[in-house]
């Protein structure tokens, strides 16, 4: 992670120009910290989304939970709409904070 503003601004400009596919995932753990629409969502099975460039960037100035639930939360609905069910919307997730990391 970058840690000053500028070199932060400087690493989200070149992932906003990755486009479609940043290389980047994110791992959203199951293990009794994940809810879908308020149930409990208890697998083994974590969870890992392909992050857009522009979803990279913008986990990259996050600055606090929120700003990182406003990215996760897409892209969650996105990788459950894709799969068997869908109409899923990214306020129907809720995880732990402390279970989750970017790769």
């Amino acid at each position: 992670m970058q840690t000053t503003e500028r070199s932060r601004e400087r690493k989200a400009k070149q992932l906003a120009q990755l486009g479609t596919f940043s290389g980047h995932t994110a791992r959203v753990g199951r293990a009794t910290t994940f809810n879908i629409r308020g149930s409990d969502a208890v697998r083994s099975r974590d969870v890992h989304v392909t992050l857009t460039g522009e979803q990279a960037a913008a986990l990259a100035l996050a600055e606090d939970e929120d700003e990182v639930r406003a990215v996760i939360g897409p892209a969650l609905a996105d990788y459950f709409n894709g799969g068997t069910y869908g109409g899923f919307g990214s306020d129907d997730f809720e995880w732990d904070e402390n279970d989750f990391d970017v790769r």
